[in-house]
């Protein structure tokens, strides 16, 4: 069976890194990805998609990645459960990553 994801975007918020209880690194970000063309070619707002990294790559995200660069994110899809505060419970999906690739030099460097 296969569940891979891949998705290129813009980062639309700085990575966001924290160490879990059990001492992982664990990294978040938001990725502006191009809403498909509506009606007569017309422009969709973008997608805003959390993506999630652990371990090496939380790291590589958090040293190399800034907001607004080009990035290419290979994943996979996660789902988990859990019960919120009001006792309802709830469902989401989730975007692991497994490598980041950006695809722009940071800020200030040109490539080539």
């Amino acid at each position: 069976m296969l569940n891979r994801v891949k998705i290129e975007g813009r980062l639309a918020s700085e990575p966001k890194g924290q160490i879990t209880p059990a001492g992982h690194n664990v990294v978040r970000f938001s990725l502006a990805v191009p809403g498909r063309k509506g009606k007569n070619n017309e422009e969709r707002p973008p997608n805003f998609l959390t993506i999630i990294g652990w371990g090496n790559q939380a790291n590589f995200a958090l040293s190399r990645l800034t907001t607004g660069r080009l990035v290419s994110v290979d994943a996979r899809l996660d789902q988990r459960s859990f019960t919120d505060r009001d006792g309802n419970k709830r469902t989401v999906l989730e975007i692991i990553a497994e490598s980041f690739n950006p695809l722009d030099p940071p800020r200030g460097e040109v490539l080539g």
